[in-house]
């Protein structure tokens, strides 16, 4: 079992207290956070290795808690515009009746996030490029991604970290 501090955990970077931000799991299962913290006079983000943050104070979310690699889910995607950021493939780390987080693999580093889509059918991410993105297709138009087997759901928050994209995914209760 991989365990894995989640976003907004407090723990300390040597002997400066930090929140970890953001979570990147390699394929290796190798764990890196970012990290903010403040210097007294400016705030301070980076990448750190997991043996480098000792967590203080958890903060979990009951369907978050660790990730098991072994039980991570594909996700169905669809890419109806194939841009220059390439996408390896997704996964669902975690599902709860309202709330799905996933997990796309990108082939391309440091893209962004350009629009998401949702509302008449199923939802869908544009991923655009910039001067800093890396390993690109030939194409100057973003990469359309579309999620068919998620009907009914909408994006609430996506981010991108280097080759990971994270997204979560909200679903209204049916009454």
């Amino acid at each position: 079992m991989l365990e894995v501090y989640e976003p907004r955990t407090e723990g300390m970077l040597g002997n400066v207290p930090c929140l970890i931000v953001s979570v990147c799991i390699e394929q290796d299962q190798h764990v890196e956070y970012n990290v903010v913290w403040w210097d007294g006079a400016d705030r301070k983000s980076e990448w750190v290795s997991a043996a480098e943050v000792q967590a203080t104070a958890k903060r979990t979310l009951d369907f978050l808690r660790t990730i098991n690699v072994a039980d991570l889910q594909p996700l169905k995607l669809e890419i109806t515009t194939q841009g220059r950021a390439l996408v390896n493939e997704g996964w669902i780390d975690s599902r709860a009746e309202t709330v799905i987080a996933a997990t796309l693999d990108l082939h391309s580093k440091y893209c962004e996030v350009s629009a998401t889509m949702g509302g008449d059918g199923s939802p869908g991410i544009a991923i655009g490029t910039n001067d800093n993105s890396l390993h690109l297709g030939d194409s100057d138009r973003v990469t359309v991604v579309k999620f068919p087997e998620l009907d009914g759901w909408t994006i609430h928050a996506a981010e991108i970290a280097r080759y990971t994209l994270s997204i979560c995914f909200v679903r209204c209760k049916q009454e």
